[in-house]
């Protein structure tokens, strides 16, 4: 599906004594060309007007009203103003927009503010637009314009800002997917793109609410959904593994990371007490007991881990397993960390299997 903002051609400015046609159709199906004008309007903006009767045109330029801007939704027989952005709504004005598909009468006012906020009776009890859900869709209303033997009807804004292309209404109706794509299909391209857009300062390629999840790792299942997602929430953007929480940024730059609290356990690389966050707490009441390092950090070159001794005794920190070694020491042995101390562990050469130490305070 193409979709083309361009308008049908269009002639710039009314003329006197012009012969006007409204086309017909020649048979079903046809949807005949219609002659439109572009003229300007009091309210300064310039707007397409369309016969409706054919005729001559006048040896004066009628007067081509502003539009009355409005949003409300018709059902019943009746359309139900909630918002007049400018304009006046008289009797014998006609309803257009994206719906209707063709203009609808206003009859007369029931309630409401003279020409703005209310009810009014329309022509056609048929037809229906838009509902008190989702307070309404924007519309027009003006009236028909009497010009000599031809009668001209609004059309549309000539250079106009439309406000969506694609706009998923309902009234409490639940969709699983709005826009998908499925497996039988190759995309070369791009889902959504925007890399040839002129965007202004306050759009945006995607814009989502606080607390709305990009999902990452779908797999087609209900089960896949929402393993490792993206969102801002809570005054940060975070990243989260089954719904907790693994790094983040607050407003001002502060990182979020996964952290928890261990008691360190065992005196050797298989005894001592795994630490599987990215910051890792640690209490020990002895002397000498250890913890060791998450398998995370063999897992890439920059992957880092910190541990902080809360105690006042200090803590064996081993690698991760007796094939790697922190910087200056051997295979799977570990270091000493002292009370109240932290390290900074980090993977600079995940191939060979070392890791980084750095102390804080600086090791004794």
């Amino acid at each position: 599906m193409f979709v083309s903002g361009h308008h049908l051609p269009v002639q710039e400015g009314w003329y006197s004594t012009q012969a006007i046609s409204v086309p017909s159709a020649t048979k079903a199906g046809d949807l005949p060309e219609p002659f439109k004008i572009a003229v300007g309007a009091p309210d300064g903006i310039a707007y397409i007007w369309y016969p409706v009767q054919s005729g001559t045109t006048g040896s004066v330029a009628p007067s081509f009203p502003s539009p009355a801007k409005i949003r409300g939704w018709v059902a019943n027989g009746v359309l139900t103003v909630t918002y007049v952005a400018s304009g006046t709504i008289s009797p014998n004005d006609y309803i257009t927009g994206a719906v209707p598909l063709s203009p609808l009468q206003i009859t007369g006012q029931v309630s409401g503010t003279t020409g703005g906020i209310g009810t009014y009776s329309v022509a056609d009890s048929s037809i229906t637009v838009g509902s008190s859900a989702d307070t309404g869709e924007p519309m027009y209303t003006a009236p028909r314009v009497t010009d000599s033997t031809v009668v001209w009807q609004f059309g549309e804004e000539y250079a106009q800002t439309i406000s969506s292309v694609l706009w998923v209404t309902g009234a409490g109706d639940t969709f699983d997917t709005v826009v998908g794509v499925d497996a039988q299909t190759n995309v070369s391209g791009a889902v959504v793109t925007s890399e040839l857009a002129n965007m202004g300062s306050t759009a945006a390629t995607v814009r989502m609410a606080s607390g709305q999840k990009i999902d990452m790792s779908a797999d087609g299942t209900l089960a896949g959904r929402n393993q490792h997602t993206l969102s801002y929430e809570s005054n940060a953007f975070s990243y989260k593994v089954s719904g907790a929480l693994v790094a983040g940024v607050t407003n001002n730059g502060f990182p979020i990371r996964d952290a928890t609290i261990i008691n360190a356990g065992g005196t050797t690389l298989d005894t001592a007490t795994p630490a599987l966050t990215a910051v890792t707490y640690v209490n020990s009441t002895v002397t000498g007991l250890g913890v060791i390092a998450s398998a995370e950090l063999a897992t890439a070159n920059g992957a880092e881990q910190e541990i902080v001794n809360l105690s006042g005794k200090s803590v064996q920190v081993y690698p991760v397993n007796a094939a790697w070694s922190f910087w200056g020491k051997s295979g799977g042995a570990p270091l000493t960390l002292p009370s109240l101390a932290a390290v900074t562990m980090k993977t600079f050469a995940s191939g060979t299997g070392y890791i980084y130490p750095e102390y804080h305070p600086p090791a004794p």
